[in-house]
């Protein structure tokens, strides 16, 4: 029995030793500051810690439709804008883009989607643009026949600011 009592003590003594030399070195790795043997010494004042941050950016899509005609939007740069509208493609007309600044809103990709297979029925038209630039401009289509002298059947237009 007091053999057991030593074992258990000695156990005891190094189990609180390792838990010792365990929390000094998490402090000593923790520490903002260089350790040389037991003194703590600052960093020389010519040595700079240098952090190459950059945030993380989330791109916004701003969705708009017919209802947002003859609106002003601002939207922050990088950001995306996601237009649809009606395909009017029953009387042969199509969308054109007439107008928009490239320095400020670049074109990515359009679409047609939607239609469902009954006679006139030709889905939507789907254009994206993602921001380039700060600025204004103007956005700008046209729904029109090519062959009837350019007769403009709808106008679409949206006033763009990107901060």
């Amino acid at each position: 029995m007091r053999g057991e009592k030593k074992v258990i003590k000695i156990t005891l003594a190094a189990f609180l030793i390792m838990l010792l030399l365990v929390v000094a070195s998490y402090h000593a790795t923790a520490m903002p500051i260089y350790r040389t043997g037991c003194i703590p010494i600052l960093p020389p004042p010519n040595e700079k810690k240098t952090i190459d941050y950059q945030p993380k950016v989330h791109t916004i899509t701003i969705y708009l439709t017919e209802s947002d005609n003859n609106v002003n939007i601002t939207i922050f740069l990088g950001n995306k804008i996601n237009l649809t509208l009606k395909n009017y493609g029953d009387g042969g007309y199509q969308w054109i883009i007439e107008q928009y600044d490239p320095s400020i809103i670049r074109f990515e990709t359009s679409s047609n989607w939607g239609a469902s297979g009954i006679p006139g029925d030709f889905g939507k038209d789907t254009w994206i643009f993602k921001t380039v630039g700060t600025g204004s401009t103007i956005l700008k289509l046209r729904c029109y026949q090519p062959w009837s002298g350019g007769d403009p059947g709808w106008v679409f237009k949206v006033f763009i600011t990107v901060i």
